[in-house]
Order: structure tokens, then C-alpha cells, then sequence
């Protein structure tokens, strides 16, 4: 009993004449015992005649310490997962060619297991998880890193631990490395984690040595609350593990190279002890979690009718029914002593009153129905996370679907309908047998929203339960069911079903009707790349939908859910704010004006989609000096969006019209060259002088001489070469003796330029993905409409990298929905979509219009053209690691004019041109030229 982990030195087994490395270290005290028996025997055997069933018993006592070292060592076994701890585990398994793992372009792997991620002040890098590719009947074919069934997403929750080795260069500071999970739908993302201190080994990671990290999987579980109950509270259907950037205000970001990469219940111990020893959350059941109440113990169950006394109010003698019975008297009624038999008609529906049915003179309550509290209140079913009964129900017409709602009596609200079928059912549907109904109350929650935030989001002063009719406007069903309910009880502890409800949210009955699509087709001028998600607020539960009404933008709610705004057809809104409140989607059908009042404005989204009925219109005025800001912060949901067309700014025929401040003089040449160190700089002329101004931003072209920059031998090509071009700001302006401009920059040069111009890239709107954005943004027109971009700032902009196009392939499931509908069926996942660039026309139906815009950093093309035709004149592109004036069928048409360039050195990679071999580049468009 003395044995202990790691000092096997107490062990008794040591004192026998047994060897001292029979007792195994990792393992408890049990084979100590069987072999410290053994030994015993055996001395004794030694040292005295034994009889023939002492030295059996020795050997069962030794065939048993072996059953138990045996077992001890595959339980332990069964207690890890290896995510990644070789080159393998970065590429698909399933069917060939495997796909990337690698949940980033600057993701890769180094030697035999090494997972190499040099972050950038934009991107983070890792790990996709669960299934990659899908073949045509929706089988998983192609899979990164799963548990249990091939393609699933893991649940992190099944271990104790995520632990790995790490070492860390170019940590700057504040800038730490740091990690964290996410889920892709609902897009959910964990606690980030800092990688130092009681989480690493030595308490920080270096560059010199690899450090063992150990973290509590309890400590990734983030905090936030989705309608009072933490969102992820189980980290269940991991998508994405990400080590991560330090944003744009950091030059220097971290380099990671991980190894063994591994779930575990037994983790290595590390010199700084992790936080804690067990998971501070329990593990996930088959359950949905259960919410908190305000009391500090749970809720003892709630009855709400139980017996035929419960048809009846209490209070006052000559008690009144609590039978909600619009149509007939004989539509509800108490047919045995616990059992309540409700009959709507094809008219009405029908069920209980519950709270106060009567008052006396003084407006007391005397009579009172079911009711929660003080006597006569209307109960809150919030208060409790589960409505459960027992039920059977008559034959009825095949198509009938049996549901209950909720309704409150002032103001006069309803709960969203509940069908009685799939996973709130024992066996999936109610029958002519006694079956379990378990119904989550979020579910009753209705999404109808009054003045911009949910008219009912707390089921408090319920006024009435209904079994609902089956008929409606549109459809008459001769045979209604028939109910027969018991024991209907809310309560915060269940009973199981035969087929549980997997979440709080059991997936929506469908039926072949226009839910069941998935797409919905776009016109524009040829018949490829049409089909576009369908966004309707009874698609997202998880979302919250403000509709914009009275012309007013919509007042942000008391919510951590995501949020939507939807600005419908006939309102006409002008959004002028600046704040930090982040949007997942504003969807526009109607008009919404973006512009300054008597301040700047910043409006942070996931994606601003323009729909064919819509007009964005954002601009500024001159001499106003105020500003637009468009942060895009979103992440992609490919379950929803396959082709990853949302996350920026789309326009599906819609109007769209962005129109800066003008900038006469977008550019001008130095009068001589700057040498590195300097921190002024002489341009010819004064207009510089006269149109910029402290604080504007400018752009020194890369201008190193003596390099063979044909097209077999682009500097990038030659390895190592750094891009000289630099951003400043002007910190002060003059004009002298020589009427040139004189600037004064923000901070000295690094490099020396010479023979060239200097770019001003400072504009009045400004589109910026953020550095907290999972993924990158995105603006595109398709179709009609009108599509104007003029003197705007484009900044970290476009998807599509350098890398071989791999685009999703979609199929058409063949349902017949109405025109324009198709369920679309994902046979293979994309993982570098083509047309995802930073500023695009695609099949435009309409003249486009690109002028004076300044497009800075895009991985691979600037602005393209796609069989359109597109005025593309006076803009300025920096940076663009592909093209920065891509044209991309030879089918487009218009002015391609007085354009600025910048390329970053980069060369040429085959695939895309057959002239050039993959070995001499990184990609296809000669680094912006």
C-alpha cells in the first residue's frame, strides 16, 4: 500500500528477492501486492520443503499479477488519442489522393513530426478536424483526425487533457503564444489558452528546447452564455484546433513547431503543475445540459397537471374549470383520475388555463389555475429546462403534425410550435400507446421580434397550454387527433427517451417543402456558380434576428448570441454609429445608407450581403473629415456555405455604391533617392503639399536594384529575399525654396529607394478585415443591380491564395422544389475556393465601376474581372501575392487605366501555366505584375 507514482522505491515487492524493476512505475499498487505474495512464497519455498499446492498457489498468484499488469496497461492505453504526432496525421485518411489537414496556407510540416506554424500578423495556423470530402450520397469518403465513427468531429470532452510538445520563436512582449479550439456549426470557439505559466513546462516556451504543455480540457470551455446556459459547455464536434496570431499591431508574431499532439487522461508532468487535476466540468452525457435557475439547488419538479384535481382552480369554493375549451365544452376534459383527454376541433385548439380565473371587488385574486409563486401568478416556465408528459394519441390523417404552443395573455405573445415527433418522442412519434414527450423549453421560444429584440425571450406569465388542431389556411384535415395526456410536469431532471434528444435544440421537422432547400439561384450572365445560400431566421435558432422597422436601425440586444440585422423591403435606414458591436450578418433588401453625421463611424460584421431588391449606399463628403470604417469579423460556416461565398461584402444583384472622399493626387515621384535611416523624403512638385495631410498613410515601392527579375527567376525564387516595400505615415509637411514637397515620416526608412513614386493609400472608407476574424473577407457582384467601388481602402482583403485552385463541387439532390430552389449536396470540399478575391466582379450583368480605390495585401489577386465589363481606372494595389489586375476569362471588356502597381518579388508556379515548372515559385502571377 505504500507504493506510490514515481517512487517505486517504497514498494513492498522491493524487500523480496524478486528484481526491483518488476515493479512498473506508471501503474497502482496491485501488482506490487500479487508479486510481494509471490516472493513471499518463494522464500519460503527457499528456505523450507513446501507442499505442491503452496507452489500452485504461487503460480495463480503470479498468473494473476499478470492479468492485472496486463489490464492496468490497456486501460491506460484506451486513455489517450494521438492528434497529431507524424506527417501522416497532417493528410486525409479514406480515399486517395488525401487532402490537407492544414487549416491555413502558412501551416505545414517539418521533418518526420513536426507541425511547423509561423503566424502572421493575419492569419493563425493548425489543424481542420472530422470529415474533409463527402461523396454523392453525403458518406464521409476523406477524413482528418476522428473518434469513434470515420468523419466525425471529436469531443475533446472525453479526455482529461490536451498536451504536447512546443517551442516558440519570435514572442515580442506583450505578443504571447496562444491557442484555442473551435466548432463549426453553430460556429462556437473556446476559452483561448496563453501558453505560459501554470500550463508549460518551466512556466514559458522557448526557441532553444521543446517544452511540454499540459491544459486541463476543462479550461478551454469558454464562458460564454448562449440564453443563460454556456454555449459550448462539452467540447463536443471540434472543427479546428488554432495556434494563434497576435493580431495587426504586432510586427514580430510567434513561429510554433509542435509535436505530439495528443488527448489524454494521464498527462506528463510538467514542473508547473496544471491548474487543476481533474476536468472542472463533468463529462458529456446523452443528456442536453441542464440550465441554471436562481436558486442555489435545483428546482424540485414542478406539477402542472397530475390529477383531476389539477382540472379544477384552487382558492375560493365553487371551483371554476381550468380547461381551455374554445370550440366546445367536450373539446378537453378529465376521462380518469390522472388522465386529460384534449380534442381539438379543425377550428380551435385546446388544452389548460393556468394563473388567476377570478378576482374579488378589490381586485384580489380569490381563483387560481396552475400557477408558480404567489397565488394567482401565471407561471415562468424558464424557471425549468424540460416540459414532459405522457401521451397517446387517436388515428388521425397521416399528415396531420401533432404540436403544442404556449400563449400569454397581455401583451398577447406566442410561443414558437413544438411538433410532437423526431427526438422529443419515445421511438420518434406519438401512437395509440403511452409514449414519453420531452420538449427543452428554449425550444418554445419563439424567434418574433418587437422593436428590434425577441417580443417574448422568457416563457414568464404563461397564460395557457394548447394541443394544437391540425388544420390551417391552407390545408383541411377531416379526422383531428385526439390527446390523452398525463403527468405533465416541468422539471430540470428528464425522464430518458427510447430516442433521446441529442441537444437543446432538436434538429426541425421537415417535409418536402421549401425548408428542404439549401440554395436558391442567382441570375447573371452564364449558367455556372449561380447557387447561393438561403439565410431565413427559423434556419439559425442560434442567431438572433433584428428587423429594421420605422426606418431606424435596430437597437442591439442584451445577448452573446449572434446577431443579425435584416433590413426588408419598403424600410430605408441610415446607419451612423461607431461602436465596438459586432454583427454576424446584415442582410439587405430594402435601403441602408452608411455615412457620417458629426462623427466617424465603424461598422463591424461578419458579412454584409446585398440582396437583388437592395441598396447599400456608403459614402463621406468633402471637407467633412469623418470616416467609414467596414470591419469584416467573421468565420465561414461550410455546413450552411459550402462554397464559402459569405464573409465580406456580396452583392447577389443587388445595388451597391461606395463612394470616398476624391483624391486628386494619388501619387508622386521623389526628386531624390532615400536612403535607409532617412526620415524625411523630397517629392517633385507641390501637390503632394497640397492634398495630403498629417497623418495620411504612403506606400515606398521596393526599388533594389541589380536583380534578374525574368520570370525563371523572381527574387522570392532565389530563397530568403526580404520585400523592401514600406508603409509610413506623414508626420508633418512642408514646401521649399525648390517648390517640392518636403514630408516628414512617422518613423525612419529601412531601406534605400530610388527612381520611383511614392503612393498615397489613405482613403475616407476603409474595408479591413479584422485581426480577430477567422477568416479573411471578401467583396463580390454577380447578376444586376449596379456595382460602384470609388476612392475606398481595401486592406487584408480576399481568400483565394497562390496555392492550386481546389474549389467545393456541389450536386442538385434532384427534389422538386419550386424554381429557383435546389437542395445542393456537397461531393467534394474545397479547400482554396476560386473567386474569393479582394475586390471582384463576377458574371456582372451591369457596368462595374473600380476608381481611385487602394488595395493593400490580398493572397493572391487584387481586383478581377470575370466576364464583365469593368472600368478599372486610377486605383492602387500593394501587395498582392498572385495578380494585382487579374482579367480572367479574356471575355471582359472596359478601360483598364492609369493604374499603380506594387509587386512583393514573388515568381511564378506551374499549375495554372503550363510554361512554368512548381519548383521555380510560389505562384502564378509574378507577385502583383
Amino acid at each position: 500500500d505504500r507504493c506510490q507514482r514515481n517512487a517505486c522505491d517504497n514498494c513492498p515487492c522491493h524487500t523480496s528477492s524478486l528484481s526491483p524493476s518488476t515493479c512498473i512505475q506508471p501503474h497502482s499498487t496491485s501488482h506490487c501486492f500479487m508479486l510481494f505474495a509471490l516472493g513471499q512464497i518463494m522464500l519460503e519455498q527457499k528456505e523450507s520443503k513446501v507442499s505442491k499446492s503452496m507452489v500452485r498457489q504461487a503460480n495463480r498468484y503470479y498468473l494473476l499479477s499478470i492479468w492485472v499488469l496486463v489490464t492496468r496497461i490497456l486501460i491506460a492505453t484506451a486513455g489517450q488519442s494521438v492528434i497529431f504526432n507524424n506527417t501522416d496525421n497532417a493528410l486525409t485518411v479514406g480515399q486517395t489522393p488525401a487532402v490537407t489537414c492544414l487549416n491555413s496556407a502558412i501551416t505545414s510540416t517539418i521533418g518526420p513530426d513536426v507541425l511547423h506554424i509561423p503566424v502572421d500578423k493575419w492569419r493563425s495556423g493548425g489543424l481542420f478536424f472530422g470529415c474533409q470530402s463527402k461523396d454523392a450520397s453525403w458518406a464521409c469518403i476523406k477524413t482528418c483526425y476522428y473518434q469513434d465513427a470515420f468523419g466525425n468531429t471529436p469531443n475533446f470532452s472525453k479526455y482529461g487533457y490536451l498536451t504536447f510538445l512546443a517551442r516558440v520563436t519570435g514572442q515580442n512582449g506583450a505578443c504571447q503564444p496562444k491557442m484555442k479550439v473551435a466548432k463549426r456549426y453553430p460556429v462556437y470557439s473556446s476559452a483561448i489558452i496563453t501558453l505560459s505559466g501554470k500550463y508549460v513546462d518551466k512556466a514559458a516556451l522557448v526557441g532553444s528546447e521543446y517544452r511540454q504543455v499540459v491544459i486541463p480540457v476543462a479550461d478551454l470551455i469558454s464562458k460564454e452564455l448562449c440564453g443563460g446556459i454556456l454555449c459550448w459547455p462539452v467540447l463536443t464536434d471540434v472543427a479546428t484546433i488554432w495556434f494563434l496570431s497576435c493580431g495587426t499591431d504586432f510586427t514580430t508574431q510567434p513561429i510554433y513547431d509542435i509535436k505530439n499532439l495528443v488527448l489524454t487522461d494521464q498527462p506528463p508532468l510538467i514542473s508547473n503543475a496544471p491548474p487543476t487535476s481533474m476536468p472542472t466540468f463533468p463529462p458529456p452525457t446523452n443528456q442536453p445540459t441542464s440550465y441554471p435557475t436562481s436558486s442555489p439547488t435545483p428546482l424540485p419538479d414542478s406539477k402542472v397537471f397530475a390529477t383531476t384535481a389539477d382540472a379544477f382552480t384552487v382558492g375560493q369554493a365553487t371551483a371554476l374549470s381550468c380547461l381551455a375549451t374554445p370550440g366546445s365544452p367536450e373539446n378537453t376534459a378529465v376521462i380518469d383520475p390522472n388522465v386529460l383527454q384534449i380534442a381539438p376541433d379543425k377550428w380551435h385548439a385546446a388544452g389548460l388555463y393556468f394563473g388567476c380565473r377570478e378576482k374579488n371587488s378589490s381586485w384580489a385574486c380569490v381563483k387560481s389555475c396552475y400557477y408558480q409563486g404567489k397565488f394567482g401568478n401565471m407561471p415562468n416556465f424558464s424557471k425549468y429546462s424540460y416540459l414532459t408528459f405522457k401521451a397517446k394519441v387517436s388515428d388521425h390523417d397521416s399528415e396531420c403534425s401533432l404540436s403544442i404552443h404556449l400563449s400569454k395573455y397581455w401583451p398577447v405573445y406566442y410561443s414558437k410550435p413544438v411538433r410532437l415527433s423526431g427526438p422529443y418522442v419515445d421511438a420518434g412519434e406519438l401512437s395509440g400507446e403511452w409514449r414519453k414527450v420531452v420538449i427543452p423549453t428554449n425550444d418554445l421560444v419563439s424567434q418574433e421580434l418587437c422593436d428590434g429584440v425577441l417580443c417574448w425571450p422568457s416563457l414568464n406569465d404563461v397564460s395557457t397550454l394548447w394541443f394544437d388542431s391540425c388544420s390551417s389556411a391552407l390545408v383541411e384535415y377531416p379526422v383531428q387527433p385526439v390527446y390523452q395526456i398525463s403527468n405533465l410536469t416541468l422539471t430540470n431532471y428528464p425522464p430518458k427517451l427510447l430516442s433521446q434528444p441529442p441537444t437543446l435544440s432538436p434538429t426541425p421537422y421537415v417535409t418536402m417543402n421549401p425548408s428542404l432547400a439549401t440554395h436558391r439561384l442567382v441570375d447573371c450572365s452564364d449558367t455556372n456558380h449561380q447557387w447561393y445560400p438561403i439565410f431565413e431566421s427559423e434556419r439559425e435558432p442560434d442567431n438572433v434576428w433584428l428587423i429594421a422597422s420605422n426606418n431606424e436601425w435596430p437597437k442591439y440586444p442584451q445577448t452573446s448570441r449572434a446577431v443579425t440585422v435584416h433590413v426588408p423591403i419598403g424600410q430605408t435606414v441610415t446607419y451612423h454609429e461607431y461602436n465596438s458591436l459586432k454583427y454576424d450578418k446584415v442582410i439587405i433588401e430594402g435601403t441602408l445608407n452608411i455615412k457620417p453625421l458629426e462623427s466617424d463611424v465603424k461598422l463591424t460584421v461578419g458579412t454584409l450581403l446585398v440582396e437583388k431588391t437592395g441598396y447599400l449606399n456608403i459614402s463621406t463628403s468633402t471637407p467633412e473629415p469623418y470616416t467609414v470604417t467596414i470591419e469584416i469579423d467573421g468565420m465561414l460556416n461550410r455546413e450552411v456555405d459550402p462554397e464559402e461565398t459569405m464573409v465580406g461584402l456580396v452583392s447577389l444583384a443587388g445595388s451597391v455604391t461606395v463612394s470616398g472622399n476624391s483624391i486628386p493626387v494619388k501619387w508622386s515621384s521623389i526628386a531624390l533617392a532615400v536612403e535607409a535611416g532617412s526620415v524625411s523624403v523630397e517629392l517633385l512638385g507641390i501637390d503632394a503639399a497640397t492634398y495630403w495631410v498629417v497623418g495620411d498613410e504612403i506606400v515606398f515601392p521596393d526599388t533594389k536594384e541589380g536583380r534578374n527579375v525574368a520570370h525563371w527567376n523572381f527574387p522570392k525564387n532565389e530563397g530568403g529575399y526580404v520585400d523592401q516595400t514600406e508603409l509610413r505615415k506623414i508626420a508633418a509637411l512642408s514646401i521649399n525654396d525648390d517648390d517640392n514637397t518636403v514630408i516628414i515620416l512617422d518613423r525612419p526608412l529601412l531601406y534605400r529607394h530610388a527612381g520611383c513614386n511614392v503612393v498615397h493609400v489613405t482613403r475616407s472608407i476603409n474595408f479591413v478585415t479584422s485581426h480577430t476574424s477567422n477568416d479573411r473577407g471578401h467583396i463580390m457582384h454577380t447578376g444586376g443591380g449596379s456595382f460602384s467601388f470609388q476612392n475606398t481602402r481595401i486592406e487584408n482583403f480576399g481568400r483565394t491564395s497562390v496555392q492550386l485552385i481546389d474549389s467545393t463541387a456541389m450536386k442538385d439532390a434532384d427534389i422538386d422544389l419550386a424554381a429557383g430552389l435546389a437542395q445542393m449536396n456537397v461531393i467534394h470540399q474545397g479547400s482554396n475556393q476560386v473567386g474569393r478575391y479582394a475586390l471582384h466582379a463576377h458574371h456582372s450583368m451591369v457596368e462595374v465601376f473600380f476608381k481611385g480605390n487602394a488595395i493593400l495585401f490580398s493572397p493572391r489577386n487584387g481586383i478581377v474581372a470575370h466576364n464583365s465589363r469593368v472600368h478599372i481606372l486610377e486605383n492602387i494595389v500593394v501587395g498582392a501575392n498572385g495578380s494585382a489586375i487579374f482579367l480572367e476569362d479574356s471575355t471582359e471588356t472596359g478601360p483598364v487605366m492609369n493604374n499603380f502597381l506594387i509587386g512583393n518579388g514573388g515568381g511564378t508556379r506551374g499549375g495554372d501555366d503550363g510554361r512554368f515548372a512548381i519548383k521555380n515559385g510560389t505562384d502564378m502571377g509574378h507577385g502583383g505584375l
